[in-house]
């Protein structure tokens, strides 16, 4: 067996050597803000889409081994079901787990984008309001960060 050094092409070279440690040139400008969110969210659309694909194609696998008529065309014994019961568990767990992380992804997005543009004026006096009352008037419960308060010194 015989080594070979793959001689890179000198032009390559000094494209690989300008980019950043992101993908960009050098020279290009970073993107913008509203760039980066609206590519946060198409990330997180394209994960659904594939997480999506993935629930469709374990819902077909597992109609192929329980049978159209319920009747396991393939006859498998109970160890055989309980194994395929134990990987649809831990492909469902392994969903509910990546479902969770595009929540927070999600979330973290709104947080980035703070009050709609729009209503940024309304969304200051809203604020204040909450901050200001120590009680929600409309149902006289604590506001939301009174009951975490609370919840983080129960034991």
């Amino acid at each position: 067996m015989s080594r070979h050094r793959s001689s890179a092409n000198p032009s390559s070279l000094s494209t690989l050597s300008s980019m950043s440690s992101h993908g960009r040139s050098a020279a290009s400008p970073l993107p913008s803000f509203d760039d980066a969110v609206v590519s946060l969210l198409q990330s997180i659309a394209l994960e659904e889409q594939s997480l999506a694909l993935l629930l469709s194609t374990e819902a077909d696998k597992t109609r192929a081994f329980v049978g159209r008529l319920l009747d396991y065309p393939t006859s498998p014994s109970n160890a055989d079901i309980i194994r395929f019961n134990q990987t649809a568990i831990r492909l469902l767990d392994s969903v509910l787990m990546a479902e969770w992380l595009l929540l927070k992804k999600l979330d973290a997005v709104v947080q980035m984008q703070g009050p709609v543009r729009g209503n940024a004026g309304e969304a200051a006096k809203e604020k204040e309001k909450e901050q200001a009352e120590p009680f929600d008037n409309r149902e006289g419960k604590p506001n939301e960060w009174e009951r975490l308060d609370e919840d983080r010194f129960d034991y």
